[in-house]
């Protein structure tokens, strides 16, 4: 039968050299282990699984020259692939309400607000699931807490998941509106990227048939996420007009 190819690019931050924001604990564990599960999917439901990664531990670094040089990574996917984007750690909304995922050399002005020059703009991360592919974003970057500049403010996923609409992919986000999205030791990841591993891992296979699809993995994650965070945190999936159900993994 023929196989299409999987191509994730994966970016996951916890420190950032700009000591006016926090670091994270699991935003590189998260990127690192939706990239490991889905690797296992090679010559099952993906006949190649290609991937980029960009965290602190990966020799590609999440700067924001490295980040911009390679978001052109999924355009070598054919029409037939499936394309995966993985964005972990901070994002903010400037005074516009305009959506900036923060690379590790951010930069924080005095007056609080980020240096638009050393941000990835929503359009570009449009732009790069732009390709004529089924797409998937995957984002949990509302940890917006350790920012503590008065102008940001902790990211409204609203909106984002509306501007990422034009580009025609399935996005799920880590929580609603102005929620904070959580990590703990105890799952070693965010809450989000813990539900879609255990999902993938075969939590989500709701019909028993050995299929995780698209839409069994958003049911999944809408309902074990608030459980997991005790109501803090409600995960928000948008999936284009006419889009059908796709596999996402085979269990053996």
């Amino acid at each position: 039968a023929f196989l299409p190819n999987l191509w994730i690019l994966a970016i996951g931050i916890n420190a950032y050299q700009d000591l006016n924001i926090s670091s994270l604990s699991y935003a590189a564990a998260d990127a690192e282990g939706v990239v490991e599960v889905l690797q296992r999917q090679k010559g099952k439901l993906f006949r190649e699984v290609q991937s980029l990664i960009l965290t602190d531990g990966s020799s590609l670094k999440p700067t924001y020259d490295n980040i911009v040089d390679n978001l052109g990574y999924l355009s070598k996917a054919g029409a037939h692939d499936v394309v995966l984007l993985f964005i972990a750690g901070h994002g903010v909304n400037d005074e516009r309400g305009e959506y900036y995922y923060l690379p590790s050399d951010a930069v924080l002005l005095a007056d609080g607000t980020i240096k638009k020059s050393k941000a990835i703009a929503w359009r570009e991360i449009k732009a790069a699931v732009d390709v004529p592919a089924k797409k998937l974003v995957f984002a949990d970057t509302c940890h917006a807490e350790g920012l503590s500049g008065k102008k940001t403010r902790a990211v409204d996923n609203d909106r984002f998941v509306k501007e990422l609409q034009e580009a025609n992919a399935v996005v799920f986000t880590s929580s609603l509106g102005r929620e904070l999205s959580q990590e703990s030791s105890k799952w070693k990841h965010g809450a989000f990227t813990y539900a879609l591993l255990e999902g993938i891992n075969g939590k989500a296979d709701l019909l028993k048939n050995k299929t995780i699809s698209m839409k069994g993995l958003d049911y999944y994650v809408s309902q074990i996420v608030p459980e997991l965070t005790d109501g803090a945190q409600h995960p928000i999936t948008f999936t284009p007009e006419g889009y059908l159900d796709f596999p996402l993994a085979l269990l053996k």
